[in-house]
Parts: structure tokens; C-alpha cells; sequence
């Protein structure tokens, strides 16, 4: 939009975002930009929550380093964000044409990076605020109370500390005030009305006889009725509350809405623009997640909350409708469970929703989730979705088009969606009844023999344990399909260093959840448990070993062993973000289409491919698991946590930054010591950093974790 005001742009000129309060001075900014000779400087601030911004990191000369648009919390370098204020030069918008889309954050500006051009960070001091959601936009009505923010002109005068009431403004006697609070020009407040700390009452706005107001906001023109009770909640302009109705926190009454007498709107609830609530109702269908619980927010394609509570049915059935929202019209969308009774209600009531949103779904049933996966891909499928449990805590885990968990603009989307519950029924004769998509485990059993030497597998005299418990089941059924022999076995959790009787099998193996990282116990031949860095070492041995491999994805906290023993083979290191959709994105992109990359795709996700891959890798070089474990490089990991609240995770990691942590990774920070290193990377979920020491000795490895443990505690504590 900006370009399409080019021919009036002679000169250096500032760019604002709609939605921010803000008090910076410009002037000094400007200044700033000219004095550095800069084409672009942004405007930045500290925000302890930086996800929901972009993230940028300067030099000490203030020239921009580093920028990453609204990141993940494990890509959190710093906590120094941009503010969509800029300062600009002309010749920034030169490099496009006004018809094109062009977004400052995402492409503008990591261009120019990427050219040298000299990109500036200007660090301001003043009050900035995006009020573009409805916690920031409370909030920044008691900064301005507060006096956080220097407003230009309030149109009132302050009769008490913390009380302003405006001109021609009628407060009875009677009222109690409490600061600080803000009566508008014109408005009423009746007697006996109790105006609570927080509260903002628009011009002309009426407050009956008996309210009780704490930290809410009234616009323009709205009415309370006598005995009204709010509390957190925005009312729209000339919106009306009929006597003794109530709303609660969060809620908002849209403009133009009238609530009936005695009604209720619980927390949360959203009413739009123009509606009519009956006298004695009570409205709870806009609870997003149930009252008092916090929403669990989508983090790596998921959500997650206790099954029942957070996870009820009526917040499940809400998310397949945001979720049926995201995918295209007439979306195809096939959907699983791992079998668990509370995931089997969660996928049943994910089906409702998005059918309410006109996507086809295809009921899969009880499967794995590389089945699935697969199913979505192969049949050219718009996305999917699985339900599973671990202990109470029930998933969601939603796909898309390539059966990758789907990133962060979906995840965004569906949050908006869901907090605003905007989304509109399709009609009737539009809705489609689900399907059954039946023979998943089948074909997929076939296409995983597909890709493995059977001759050689079905040869083997190998016996392979596989531990009984319900995540294992599908191993066992690969491996009988290619006539392995296998050997159910209790394996106890929590799973031991040394199993005591391997019975004569060659390995053991227990698939230990359903979706997520270090999702495989293996042992070898002597009961000895393999490190979950030596799965991932033999992972890489066979994937080097195969012909026509020229790069390996590898995560960003993996030994420095591992790149080098691909370097060795001819294999280039490609190193990806942790998680498991970040691998799986970078798979895809670094093999392209075709055999190698649903090779890789197979081993590294595929837990029955692995084992099936690694009895013919075992049985064509005749050798023991101990001795594969064996070839792989000797490392020294250590793992530790350190609890951090969200809002510490960006000062940490720029602090971690200015320390000169090596910045070479794609996420997280990297701590060199002369022996090795130190990686902090942020767990949202956890709320902590977690410490990944590694070191050419376990002792050496050991202190360094310890070391950076330290540092991060000090940081926390602001030493």
C-alpha cells in the first residue's frame, strides 16, 4: 500500500502501523536514520512476549544483524522487537512495482539485508503498544491511567489523583470514584454506582443506580441499566444493558447490542455488533475454552490441554471449525486416533466441526500417525488431523497438504478465529457426511515393504523384541508382514540403562508415545540401552551409506561428530530447526520430489520403516546391533533445564547473544568453549531453557551444561 504513494515520496518519510499507541519520538528516530546515513531504520522495543512480533538484534553501532518475523519461541534470538514504526528513504520501495505484494517484515527488509544495504535498529524509550487484540487493547487503557503513556490532549480534568472526569460530565453524590478511572465528556453516573479502579466510561455514556464497575471500558453512548455488574468487559457504543445483567472477563457487547435484565454473559463471550439477548439468559456458547481455564495455544501444529477440561468436546468441535476455516474450500481432510478412549471422542467431535464448515472428512479411525501422514500425501489430500493422550493431557495435531504439521500462519489464523468465533456455518446442503477411509494400516504396510530388500529381511534369522505396549503394536505387524521373527517383551518404564534377559533377540524395541521427539527405545543384542543421539547416529550411518545421498538434514543441537562423519562419506550437513516439523520441512526441501526423499522421510519419522531398514542394514553386513552402534561417532551429550517464564525468554537469549554465542544455527544459541559447546534453546511448553552440553569427554560435557545453567540464572536473576 505504501507504494502506491511512491510519486509523492521525495524525501525521507515514516511508516506507522494502524493499530499501535504509542508515545516514541519520532524526531529523535529520524534523527537517528539520518545521522547513521541508513535506508531503513526500525523503531524498536523490549517486549517480554516476542512470538508476537518481529524479532530483530543490532550491533553496537545499532546496524540490524539479525530478523525473523514473528518466530516460534525456539527461534527467540532476543527480545528487542519491531514496532511497525519506520523511517525510510525512497529508495526502499524502488526495488518493486505497485502491483505487487510486498510485506515490509517478511520481505522488504530481510531483501535489503541480504544485499548490505545499511539497515538500522533504533532502540526508543517511549510507550508502544499493538492494540490489535483485546488484552492489549484493555491494557493499554491502565498504561494511560497509570500514566505510562503520554496521551496529547485528555479532553478532562483531573479533580482527584487518578480521577479525571470531562466537561459537562454529571457524577451524583452518591457515586463512588475509585482511581484511578475516567468519566468522558456528557456522561451520567448515577447513585449508588460504584466506578472501579480501571474503568474508562466514554463520552455520553449512562451509568444506572447500583452498578458496579471494575476495569472495564464503555463507549460512546452505552447504557447500563440500575444494577448492573461488570467486570473486564468492553461495552460497544450505544450498546444497552437492561437492569441487573451481568458480563464477566473478557467479554465484550458489541455496538448496538442489548442485553436483556437478569441475563448473564459469562466470560469470554463475544457479542457482535447489533445483537438482542433475552431477559434471564445466560450466553456461554462464545466461551472459546471453558470458564477459567486458559486456552491452550497451538504450538508445533498442536494443541494440547487436559481431555475433558481444555479438551472437552464443545472446544474440540470449535477448533475442526477455525481449523475448517484454514483449509480450502471444499477441503478434503482425513483424520485418526491412537485408539485411547478420550481421543476417539476428541476425533468425533473434530469431524462435526469442520463438516459445519463444508470440508469433507475422511474417518481413518484408530492409526499411526506416520500413517496418516502418509494417506494425506498420497491421496492429495488438503490436511489432516490426529487426536492422542498421554496421561490426561489429550493432542491435537493438525497436517497439511504434505501430512507436515502445519506452521505458524495456520496456527495464528485458527487462534484469531477462535478468540473472535467469527466463523460462519455453512448452509445445510452444503455440509458433507464424513467418510471412511478404510485399508490404511495395509497400504501402508505394503508401501513401507515396497521400499525394503525383502529378500534379504525375509531371509534373516533374526528374532526382534518388541515391547507390548499399545504405541508398539504397529512394529511388530511390519516386521511379521516381512517375516521377521519377533518376541513380545515387557519392557518396564521408566525404561532402564540394561535390559537383564534379551532372551536371544537381537534387539528390542518400544515405541514410546505417539507423536513427538525420542519417540523410540531401542537396546541391542546385550540388553544396552542406545542413547536417543546414537537412534539418530545409526539413522544417519544407513541414510550416508545409501548411494546418491549428497546432503543430510541434521537438527541444530546434534554433535558436531555427526556433520563431520557425513562430511566424510560426501554427504553435505544440512541442519534444520528441533522439532519434528521443522525436520520434516527440511527433508522435503533439501530432497526435493521422488525415491530419496520418501527414503529419508521413512527413516527419520517412520519408527516400523527404521527398524524394518535396520534389520536389512544389520543383515547384509552381518553385524550386530552393538557393533553398527559402534560405528557410529563417539559423542558426549548431556541435557538439563532451566525453568524461565515466557516473558524472560527474549531478554535471555539477546543477552546470550551480546555474550558472543555463536549465531550460526537456525535456532537457539550456541555457547563455544574450547572443547565444545553449549546450546540454550526455549521450550514454550515446558516454560524453561533447555541446556544441551556437548564435549569431547562426558565430564567436559557435564561442566559446560553446568556452566551455561549458570550463566542462564544469572541472566533470570539479572545479575
Amino acid at each position: 500500500s505504501v507504494k502506491q504513494a511512491y510519486q509523492h515520496l521525495k524525501d525521507t518519510f515514516i511508516v506507522i502501523s494502524g493499530d499501535a499507541l504509542t508515545d516514541i519520538d519520532l524526531s529523535a528516530a529520524a534523527e537517528s536514520h539520518r545521522k547513521n546515513g541508513a535506508v531503513a531504520t526500525l523503531v524498536l522495543k523490549r517486549e517480554p512476549m516476542p512470538p508476537e512480533y518481529g524479532v530483530v538484534i543490532t550491533d553496537e553501532a545499532g546496524k540490524v544483524k539479525r530478523f525473523l518475523e514473528k518466530p516460534a519461541w525456539g527461534e527467540v534470538f532476543s527480545d528487542t522487537v519491531n514496532t511497525g514504526i519506520y523511517v525510510l528513504e525512497p529508495e526502499v520501495l524502488s526495488g518493486f512495482s505497485a502491483d505487487e505484494t510486498k510485506d515490509f517484515s517478511k520481505e522488504v527488509f530481510p531483501s535489503l539485508l541480504k544485499k548490505g544495504a545499511p539497515v538500522y535498529g533504533y532502540i526508543a524509550d517511549g510507550y508502544w503498544c499493538d492494540i490489535g487484540g483485546l488484552k492489549p487493547y484493555m491494557q493499554s487503557h491502565m498504561d494511560v491511567l497509570d500514566g505510562k503513556c503520554r496521551l496529547p490532549d485528555i479532553k478532562a480534568k483531573e479533580v482527584l489523583k487518578g480521577i479525571w472526569i470531562g466537561q459537562d460530565a454529571s457524577v451524583d453524590d452518591g457515586a463512588l470514584l475509585q482511581a484511578p478511572c475516567f468519566i468522558g465528556e456528557g456522561a451520567y453516573i448515577a447513585e449508588g454506582a460504584k466506578i472501579g479502579e480501571y474503568s474508562v466510561i466514554g463520552s455520553g455514556a449512562k451509568v444506572g443506580r447500583g452498578c458496579s464497575l471494575k476495569r472495564s471500558i464503555l463507549w460512546e453512548g452505552a447504557v447500563l441499566y440500575d444494577d448492573v455488574e461488570i467486570r473486564g468487559t468492553v461495552v460497544g457504543g450505544r450498546a444497552v444493558m437492561e437492569s441487573r445483567s451481568r458480563a464477566f472477563e473478557g467479554s465484550v457487547i458489541g455496538d448496538g447490542t442489548s442485553v436483556g435484565e437478569d441475563a448473564c454473559i459469562n466470560p469470554g463471550v463475544q457479542l457482535w455488533p447489533g445483537k438482542q439477548v433475552a431477559a434471564k439468559k445466560t450466553v456461554c456458547t462464545n466461551i472459546v475454552w471453558g470458564a477459567g481455564d486458559e486456552m491452550p495455544l497451538f504450538n508445533g501444529g498442536r494443541v494440547s490441554g487436559r481431555a475433558g477440561r481444555q479438551l472437552c468436546p464443545e472446544n474440540a468441535a470449535l477448533l475442526g471449525r477455525a481449523m475448517g476455516e484454514i483449509y480450502p474450500k471444499n477441503a478434503d481432510v482425513a483424520l485418526c486416533d491412537d485408539g485411547t478412549p478420550a481421543a476417539v471422542m476428541i476425533r468425533h467431535a473434530l469431524i462435526s466441526g469442520l463438516c459445519a464448515q463444508g470440508v469433507r472428512c475422511f474417518d481413518a479411525g484408530s492409526q499411526p500417525f506416520h500413517v496418516l501422514s502418509d494417506a494425506v500425501k498420497n491421496y492429495s489430500m488438503s490436511g489432516g488431523a490426529c487426536a492422542y493422550t498421554c496421561g490426561e493431557i489429550c493432542s491435537v495435531l493438525f497436517l497439511d497438504e504434505r501430512g507436515v504439521p502445519v506452521h505458524k500462519g495456520p496456527e495464528k489464523k485458527a487462534i484469531a478465529l477462535m478468540e473472535r468465533r467469527s466463523m460462519a456455518c455453512e448452509p445445510g446442503g452444503n455440509i458433507k457426511s464424513p467418510l471412511k477411509l478404510e485399508g490404511l494400516a495395509l497400504q501402508s504396510i505394503a508401501a513401507l515393504l515396497e521400499q525394503t530388500d525383502m529378500r534379504t529381511v525375509s531371509s534373516s534369522k533374526l528374532k526382534i523384541a518388541v515391547s507390548r505396549d499399545g504405541n508398539s503394536h504397529f512394529i511388530a505387524e511390519c516386521l511379521e508382514a516381512a517375516g521377521v521373527k519377533t518376541e513380545q517383551m515387557d519392557i518396564p518404564e521408566p525404561y532402564p540403562q540394561k535390559l537383564p534377559d534379551m532372551k536371544g533377540c537381537a534387539l528390542a524395541v518400544s515405541q514410546t508415545g505417539y507423536f513427538g521427539d525420542d519417540n523410540l527405545v531401542l537396546y541391542d543384542e546385550e540388553g544396552n540401552r542406545i542413547r536417543p543421539f546414537g537412534i539418530f547416529g545409526l539413522k544417519l550411518l544407513m541414510l550416508i551409506r545409501r548411494s546418491g545421498i549428497k546432503k543430510a538434514v541434521l537438527p541444530a543441537n546434534c554433535p558436531d561428530a555427526f556433520a563431520i562423519m557425513c562430511e566424510e562419506a560426501g554427504a553435505r550437513p544440512v541442519y534444520s530447526r528441533v522439532s519434528i516439523r521443522e525436520m520434516m520441512d527440511s527433508v522435503i526441501s533439501t530432497y526435493g520430489e521422488g525415491g530419496v526423499q520418501e527414503y529419508a522421510r521413512q527413516l527419520y519419522f517412520s519408527e516400523p520403516f527404521f527398524i524394518l531398514q535396520l534389520v536389512e542394514f544389520m543383515e547384509k553386513r552381518k553385524a550386530l546391533l552393538s557393533e553398527l552402534v559402534g560405528e557410529v561417532p563417539d559423542f558426549h551429550m548431556v541435557k538439563k533445564s532451566v525453568p524461565c517464564q515466557l516473558c524472560d525468554f527474549g531478554t535471555v537469549m539477546r543477552k546470550l547473544s551480546l555474550q558472543g554465542a555463536d549465531e550460526g544455527m537456525p535456532e537457539g544459541t550456541r555457547i563455544k568453549a574450547g572443547g565444545g559447546w553449549a546450546m540454550v534453546l526455549p521450550d514454550a511448553d515446558a516454560q524453561c531453557m533447555h541446556i544441551f552440553g556437548h564435549g569431547y569427554s562426558e565430564e567436559y560435557a557435564e561442566d559446560i551444561s553446568n556452566i551455561a545453567c549458570e550463566q542462564v540464572g544469572k541472566l533470570l536473576r539479572r545479575d
